[in-house]
């Protein structure tokens, strides 16, 4: 499993721009479903990263064409390794892997405490206690799994079983990360 992040500040939002405009038309209507330009930006970034990591991988300069799936999960065609992308804040993070991966990003923030009840079991509120931190751990590794899954949000994060301490029993890993303020779990087989 590789993985890259970048801090939205530190890169030029002109590179950001012509990345945009040389991309494929179904990645330019990806990016530009966002409404607000700064999400643009983290979505294009997203895609410079995986297209960066896979020629940093396979030392090549041509990254295969981006698609989606009905559900907007994207993947390379015609080619056996998977990526994901997320990006929380100022952070974009993307991984790729020769195995289905997932990735979700969160900033540490503070939120509302009955999240907690809606989308966690009984041992994931023991685990997380009163941890801000703790809960985006949880909450980073459902979401990277619903992402392998191709599923998003839609599953319900209340429907998936995390043990922070072994993953997903023996049929996926699980990695979280800390940098900076932000919380970054990994998902894969």
């Amino acid at each position: 499993m590789e993985l890259k992040y970048m801090f939205l500040n530190d890169i030029d939002e002109s590179e950001v721009e012509k990345f945009i405009s040389a991309a494929p038309k179904n990645l330019q209507d990806r990016i530009n479903r966002y409404k607000q330009k700064s999400d643009r930006l983290r979505s294009a970034i997203g895609y410079m990263l995986v297209e960066n990591l896979y020629c940093e991988a396979f030392s090549t300069i041509k990254c295969p064409p981006i698609l989606f799936t009905q559900k907007g999960k994207p993947y390379f065609e015609n080619n056996p390794v998977y990526f994901s992308v997320s990006h929380s804040g100022n952070l974009i993070v993307c991984a790729l892997n020769e195995t289905e991966i997932g990735i979700d990003i969160e900033e540490i923030t503070e939120f509302n405490p009955k999240l907690i009840d809606r989308v966690c079991s009984i041992t994931e509120k023991e685990y997380i206690g009163a941890s801000k931190s703790k809960f985006f751990e949880i909450w980073t590794a459902k979401e990277a799994y619903s992402k392998i899954l191709g599923e998003g949000l839609s599953i319900g994060l209340k429907n998936i079983a995390i043990d922070i301490e072994n993953g997903f029993a023996a049929t996926k890993k699980l990695n979280v990360i800390k940098v900076e303020n932000y919380i970054i779990s990994t998902v894969y087989n």
